[in-house]
C-alpha cells in the first residue's frame, strides 16, 4: 500500500457523517432495514454510525430522484417545543401532537420542492411555511408553529384577509395531513430526524420533560407513517412513498418511561456491530484504494500486516493486530476507525508502508485518552462529573478489583474534592452500561454490557476495567 493510501486512512474523521458517506458508508442491516421501510427508528450507542446512515440515506435517495430533508436538532432549544406542548392532553401524550405536526410541515416542504406539483399549490405553501431552503431549524419550526395562516393551505383556501383562526394541534394536523393527502404522488420523501441528543446534557429536568418529549417523538413518528402508509393504501396506479426516520442514542431510549414503550421495539432497527461487520467495514473503506477489489482480507493486507504481532510486556507474547484492536475498543465503528486512523499516522512517521504490530502498540496511549473522551461525552447527560469521577480508577490502581475497593475509592475521592456522596451501586451501573467495567469473575477478560445488553453487574464478583482505558485512567 502506498503512502498516499496511508495518509489518506491517517486522515478519516472522528464522525462518520462527516465523511464522504457516498464512498466510505458501508451498508448494514440497520440501513436495509430502514430502505425496506421495515423500522422507522434507528437507535444505538455514540459512535455506531447512526447519523452516517442517516446522512447516506439522504444522499442515495436525492441520487435516485426522490425527496430527502434532515431535520438537525443539533443546538436546538427544545424549550421551543415544549412551550406549545398539547396541555390538553395527558403528560405522557403532550409533545406527540407538536412533532406529527413538525413532520407533516416539513414533508410540504419537500412537497414545495417538487416541479411535478402545480406551481400555484408550491407558491401556497411557500407563503404559509416559507420559501427558503431550511439551514437553521430554529426560525422554521417558530415559524410553522405560529400557524396564523395555515388554514389558507389547499384544501380550505380560506382568504388571507381573514382574521387567523385560533388552532388547536389537531386541527392543525388534520389540515396538513388534507394538504398531503392532496399534493402526494408517485415521488418519493424521505424525513430524517436527527442530533436529537445533542443538548441531552443540558437539558433541564432530564428526568421528566426530556422523558415525555423523547416519548412523544416515537408517538408522532408511528403516527405520522401510519397515515403515510395509508396514502400508499389509497392509490392504485402511482404508489406515494413517504417517510419519516428518527435517530436516538440507545442510553436514552432505554431510560424512557413510557406504556407503549414495549411495542416501539417493533418499528428500532438496532445499530450495533459484531468484530467481524467492523473489519469489513474497514475492507470497503479500502476498498476503492484497491482496483483490483478483491476479498475482505485481502483489501486488510493492504493497509495492515494482519499476520504481525503486537508486543505484548512478556517477550513471546502477544496478539494479532485486529485481535489487540477488537480488545482495546468497544465493538463500535468509530473505535475502530480512530484506532487505524491514528496508527496509519504512525506507520507515516516510522516511514513504514502498512500499519504492523509496533505501530498499533504506539498507538495505544492516544487511543486511549480518545476513548476516555468518548465516554466523558457519552456520560455527561447522567453523571455531569464524570471527568472528575474517573479518577477513582487510578485511587484504586489496578485493572481488577472488587466492589468494596470501588466503595472505599470514591468516599476518599469524596473527601478529597469535597462534594455529595456518590452512590456506589448506581455508579457502579452507570460505568458498566457505558463499557467502563465489567464482569471479570474468572475470565481472562471481563464481559461487558455490549457483550449482553441484557446482562447486569455482578458485584460480587471481581471487576475488571476495560483495557482500552487503562492508560488515560492511568491504571497500571
Amino acid at each position: 500500500m502506498s503512502n498516499l493510501s496511508l495518509q489518506l486512512a491517517s486522515e478519516w474523521k472522528h464522525n462518520g457523517a462527516n465523511e464522504d458517506v457516498e464512498k466510505l458508508y458501508y451498508p448494514t442491516t440497520a440501513l436495509e432495514q430502514i430502505q425496506n421501510r421495515k423500522k422507522a427508528f434507528v437507535v444505538g450507542r455514540k459512535g455506531t454510525g447512526k447519523s452516517a446512515l442517516a446522512k447516506y440515506l439522504a444522499i442515495n435517495a436525492k441520487k435516485r430522484g426522490q425527496f430527502a430533508g434532515t431535520m438537525s436538532f443539533a443546538n436546538f432549544p427544545f424549550q421551543e417545543i415544549i412551550s406549545h406542548a398539547d396541555n390538553g392532553s395527558f403528560d405522557r401524550n403532550r409533545f406527540a401532537a407538536i412533532w406529527e405536526y413538525i413532520i407533516y410541515c416539513y414533508v410540504l416542504i419537500l412537497i414545495r420542492d417538487n416541479q411535478r406539483v402545480p406551481e400555484q399549490y408550491r407558491k401556497q405553501i411557500s407563503d404559509v411555511l416559507g420559501a427558503d431552503k431550511i439551514v437553521d431549524l430554529l426560525p422554521a419550526v417558530k415559524q410553522w408553529t405560529m400557524g396564523g395562516s395555515l388554514p389558507t393551505l389547499l384544501s380550505l383556501n380560506l382568504s388571507r384577509s381573514q382574521e387567523p383562526k385560533v388552532l388547536g394541534w389537531a386541527e392543525k394536523i388534520r389540515i396538513t395531513r388534507n394538504a398531503i393527502r392532496d399534493l402526494v404522488d408517485d415521488s418519493e420523501y424521505w424525513i430524517l430526524l436527527d442530533d436529537l441528543d445533542e443538548d441531552y446534557e443540558f437539558f433541564e429536568d432530564r428526568g421528566a420533560s426530556y422523558n415525555e418529549l423523547m416519548a412523544g417523538l416515537f408517538k408522532a413518528v408511528i403516527s405520522a407513517n401510519s397515515f403515510f402508509a395509508s396514502l400508499r393504501s389509497a392509490y392504485l396506479d402511482g404508489i406515494p412513498q413517504v417517510r419519516s426516520v428518527a435517530v436516538l442514542r440507545d442510553d436514552i431510549f432505554s431510560g424512557l418511561r413510557d406504556n407503549q414503550r414495549n411495542s416501539w421495539l417493533d418499528h428500532i432497527a438496532e445499530a450495533k456491530w459484531d468484530f467481524e461487520s467492523i473489519w469489513k467495514a474497514i475492507a470497503y473503506r479500502v476498498g476503492p484504494l484497491n482496483v483490483s477489489n478483491p476479498g475482505d482480507e485481502a483489501k486488510l493486507h493492504k493497509i495492515i500486516d494482519i499476520d504481525d504481532f503486537v508486543p505484548a510486556g512478556t517477550p513471546g507474547r502477544g496478539h494479532k493486530p485486529l485481535a489487540f484492536i477488537n480488545h482495546m475498543t468497544q465493538r463500535r465503528i468509530r473505535d475502530a476507525v480512530m484506532y487505524v486512523k491514528l496508527a496509519a499516522a504512525e506507520a507515516l512517521r516510522q516511514e513504514k508502508s502498512r500499519i504492523d504490530g509496533s505501530c498499533i502498540k504506539k498507538s495505544a496511549v492516544d487511543f486511549s485518552s480518545y476513548l476516555r473522551r468518548e465516554i466523558e461525552d457519552e456520560m455527561l447527560g447522567v453523571r455531569p462529573n464524570i471527568n472528575v469521577e474517573l479518577r477513582v480508577f487510578s485511587m484504586i490502581g489496578k485493572q481488577s478489583f472488587r466492589f468494596a475497593e470501588l466503595i472505599n475509592a470514591l468516599e476518599a475521592l469524596r473527601e478529597e474534592i469535597g462534594g455529595e456522596v456518590i452512590n456506589p451501586v448506581t455508579f457502579a451501573d452507570q460505568l458498566f452500561r457505558f463499557g467502563v467495567i465489567g464482569n471479570l469473575g474468572r475470565r481472562q477478560f471481563p464481559l461487558f454490557y455490549y457483550d449482553s445488553p441484557n446482562g447486569r453487574l455482578n458485584r460480587g464478583e471481581a471487576i475488571g476495567v476495560h483495557r482500552g482505558l487503562l492508560a488515560a485512567l492511568q491504571v497500571m
